[in-house]
């Protein structure tokens, strides 16, 4: 009887440790995320692929988190067409681009969902009101998912005071962004002191190639007190290690001293700097 209550026992233990975090769920090291944007970057062309070398693209392409966007201006019908084009072709993938369309702000936003990070993501966590998502149930599954997630934060912390910021959103997105479990806690309880915004109470961090591309960082905020938190550490060394060996990848060193690419990433950075020069004048 004895054997049969320990074997269940240990049963329960290594299930109750699975159920959280499945051990062979593993992202794409840095040479086989070059692999996989080379393969996307040839469908979607230079334009649209001139993006995805962008260190948030690329931790969200890897599998490493579930979420990322980039923007652009004036995507043509062609280039909208092999978006299309290409989600129809790999639907069953788990990646999916949607565009945006912003026509009063005259930007394009083009979203990245990837399945397997939103996983990811779920499994390493260990926030109490975060349950496991599976990729396998799709995107309908994922949004049932983000739904729960919703939920169990609010019943979680169940604060029913009124705040200038949502703080269950912004945990909802970190989440989403793949930030680490002490970073969300600590915006959370940054929101509820009403110190949002204030730059003296958090400390940045300073991903390696997080700056290789002028675009926005994959960075995240926290308490001094929480440099060297262990969800805090884990996620700043696998993020810089995948991107390291993502821009010291051959493709991606072949790509950089591309004549085209060069001349698509700054026609693309000027664009983008024309605009927001435009948009701060214009709500002066």
């Amino acid at each position: 009887m004895k054997k049969v209550l320990s074997f269940f026992l240990s049963l329960f233990l290594v299930l109750a440790l699975y159920s959280k975090q499945d051990l062979n769920l593993k992202p794409l090291n840095g040479q086989e995320t070059a692999n996989y944007i080379q393969t996307i970057y040839n469908e979607l062309g230079p334009r649209i692929g001139s993006h995805l070398v962008e260190p948030n693209v690329v931790i969200t392409l890897a599998g490493l988190r579930g979420y990322a966007n980039f923007l652009m201006h004036d995507l043509t019908q062609e280039e909208e067409n092999r978006i299309n084009e290409f989600n129809i072709k790999h639907k069953n993938s788990g990646l999916l681009f949607t565009i945006i369309d912003d026509k009063e702000d005259e930007i394009v936003d083009i979203l990245i969902t990837n399945l397997k990070g939103y996983e990811y993501t779920s499994k390493i966590s260990k926030l109490p009101f975060v349950v496991n998502y599976d990729a396998s149930s799709g995107f309908q599954g994922k949004d049932k998912w983000s739904k729960k997630i919703k939920e169990n934060i609010k019943n979680y912390f169940n604060d029913t005071k009124e705040y200038d910021q949502h703080p269950e959103s912004h945990l909802h997105l970190g989440l989403m962004l793949g930030y680490p479990d002490q970073a969300l806690l600590d915006m959370y309880n940054n929101i509820k002191a009403g110190l949002f915004g204030n730059n003296r109470a958090f400390i940045y961090s300073k991903i390696p190639y997080s700056d290789y591309y002028d675009c926005p960082q994959p960075n995240f905020s926290y308490f001094k007190e929480s440099i060297k938190d262990e969800t805090i550490v884990n996620v700043e060394k696998s993020w810089g290690k995948l991107l390291e060996e993502f821009y010291t990848s051959t493709w991606h060193k072949a790509l950089s001293k591309d004549p085209i690419f060069i001349k698509i990433r700054q026609s693309e950075d000027e664009a983008h700097e024309q605009w927001f020069k435009k948009m701060r004048l214009d709500k002066n």
